[in-house]
């Protein structure tokens, strides 16, 4: 089982390279609407033909909606706007914060304990980020910054938190009976409705909201690949492995998803990431392995 949570965190890494690159071509929402209306179709149809689709009840429509707007709009904006201006190996250190805000909810929540230990790694996490949050290069250079950090990062971190609750409401609704297929598709198709809405309105179509036209190939073979690897694989496996790990587990596992971003990026791109870049992992790597092996400690993961 654990190949899965390596093949996932590779996967994952990949996403932001084809997001990046789409992006430098098509506006923003329009590209998230595309993508996730696309895929939620898929995802629904897929629990119609297999019999696997549960009747929402009334009680569970508020939390429906709100996973459209905080799993699926509110993060993919925020990522979408940041990839335009960071290195996509930053954004995807960035997202390495989501592991340790996840603990907190599921000790709030579900009463996961925290322990010395954890709190040790947690700290570190955190404090190890600060060198590539105020380290700023490039177009980053082109934003407003607010105490020090740029408004692509503080719109980013803010989105990882509420992306960390949202995976809590989707815990939930696991338990609840639904499908994590069902779970994605609806999310997916809400966030995606709400973004075409937003692009019609704020966005410019003539014909289409992508610059060159001619780049519309580019812009769907983006689109399909992160379709397929985005929305189909890694959410799914994602939602495969939550039901036999704990959110938190999954969530330090991620950890290693900056690393893969890095080694694409420089492959594909032919992008060196910053020193900056290779403190922070270094150190968010260390704050997480901690986190882990308390985790184990505890008895968490222990199917590994």
């Amino acid at each position: 089982m654990l190949i899965l949570v390596v093949i996932l965190c590779a996967l994952f890494g990949s996403t932001f390279i084809f997001g990046a690159v789409g992006l430098a071509y098509a506006q923003l929402l329009f590209f998230i609407a595309v993508r996730m209306i696309i895929a939620g179709c898929l995802l629904l149809g897929y629990t119609l033909v297999r019999a696997q689709k549960r009747r929402i009840t009334i009680r569970d429509v508020a939390p429906f909606l709100m996973m459209g707007a905080t799993f699926i709009l509110f993060p993919y904006i925020a990522e979408s706007f940041a990839l335009q201006y960071l290195p996509a190996a930053k954004v995807s250190l960035l997202w390495s914060l989501e592991a340790f805000v996840t603990a907190l909810f599921s000790w709030k929540y579900f009463g996961e304990r925290m322990t010395t230990r954890k709190w040790l790694g947690m700290i570190i996490g955190f404090v190890g980020l600060i060198p590539v949050l105020m380290h700023q290069g490039g177009r980053e250079l082109l934003l407003h910054s607010l105490a020090g950090f740029s408004t692509a990062d503080v719109m980013l971190v803010s989105c990882v938190i509420l992306t960390s609750y949202s995976w809590i409401t989707f815990r939930r609704l696991l338990h609840a009976g639904y499908s994590a297929v069902q779970i994605n598709g609806i999310a997916m198709l809400t966030g995606g409705l709400l973004a075409l809405l937003g692009s019609l309105a704020f966005e410019s179509w003539t014909p289409v909201p992508i610059n060159p036209v001619s780049a519309w190939h580019i812009v769907a073979a983006c689109i399909g690949a992160l379709i397929i690897i985005g929305n189909l694989i890694c959410y799914n496996l994602y939602g495969f492995l939550l039901k036999r790990y704990t959110a938190t587990f999954l969530s330090v596992s991620c950890g290693s998803i900056p690393f893969f971003t890095a080694l694409f990026e420089w492959l594909f791109l032919g992008r060196i990431v910053s020193y900056a870049f290779v403190l922070s992992f270094a150190a968010v790597c260390i704050g997480l392995f901690i986190f882990h092996r308390e985790e184990l400690r505890q008895g968490y993961g222990k199917h590994l």
